[in-house]
């Protein structure tokens, strides 16, 4: 499940987990209330969500949607700048996971593509992250 308010980054993280053999996307939604009023019907092994959305920020949306569905992985995505890594610190206490970290000093042209890797975008997960993510 992809959930950001861009339609632009919904695409590509779509397109990029659907290039995977073993991943599909069941849902590409606007906000955070989507996810949580969709979450039960959709069942999602795994979400994709942005932290700064309208109605309801991924911030807020985290642990609503782990009360629903308690073994949920969520990995956070932003365009945040590394001066506001606070803000996906703040998810991670919210939920179980770790924060994988990216140096600037990184050569990203020698590590595969994908929307985690674009210019000012991070990624952290959240959630139960364990087990496999299909």
């Amino acid at each position: 499940m992809v959930v950001d308010d861009s339609v632009v980054i919904r695409g590509l993280i779509s397109r990029w987990v659907s290039s995977e053999p073993d991943m599909v996307v069941t849902a590409s939604l606007r906000t955070g209330l989507d996810a949580v009023n969709q979450i039960e019907r959709i069942n999602p092994d795994v979400a994709v969500l942005d932290i700064e959305m309208p109605e309801l920020d991924g911030i807020s949306a985290l642990p609503l949607l782990l009360a629903k569905k308690r073994n949920l992985v969520i990995i956070m995505a932003s365009t945040l700048t590394r001066r506001n890594a606070e803000i996906s610190f703040k998810a991670l206490s919210l939920g179980r996971g770790n924060l994988p970290s990216r140096s600037h000093s990184e050569n990203s042209s020698s590590r595969r593509q994908g929307p985690s890797r674009g210019p000012g975008r991070t990624v952290s997960a959240a959630g139960a992250g364990r087990g496999p993510a299909t």
